[in-house]
């Protein structure tokens, strides 16, 4: 009966670190899955900040030129799964938009005023404008 006794005191030891063991893998595996959510992250926040800044410099070089670039912010801003791209686009939209709203009241013009010739320069004028008040 002892030596029953012993051997079943062995096999509750053995399963237990073998339990201890398992439990201890899947530890592990959740910490590396972590740092490794934690790298994907990051990849995408360096990711999303060069996009974002490729589109801000578009835009400032020549604003008339990439107005409807404007709304590439406003899909990143709207489609990220990170709470930090979302943060990114939205400051990087306040921060073009405040470069790029000119110093007037825009108005846009009536249909009596559309209905009239203007020249070229007037028409991309309202164009931009009018993309502006859009975005």
């Amino acid at each position: 009966e002892e030596d029953e006794e012993e051997e079943d005191m062995e096999e509750e030891a053995t399963e237990e670190g073998q339990n201890l063991q398992h439990h201890k893998d899947e530890s592990a595996r959740q910490q590396l899955s972590k740092a490794q959510q934690a790298m994907r992250e990051i990849k995408m926040v360096m990711e999303a900040k060069s996009t974002l800044a490729e589109i801000a410099e578009t835009l400032l070089e020549a604003p008339e030129k990439n107005i409807k670039r404007i709304s590439e912010i406003a899909k990143i801003m709207a489609n990220s799964p990170s709470l930090k791209i979302r943060k990114l686009a939205l400051m990087t939209q306040v921060e073009v938009l405040g470069d790029l709203i000119p110093g007037y009241r825009i108005v846009l013009p009536t249909d009596e005023e559309k209905a009239k010739p203007v020249t070229k320069l007037v028409a991309q004028q309202r164009k931009y404008e009018s993309a502006l008040l859009r975005s």
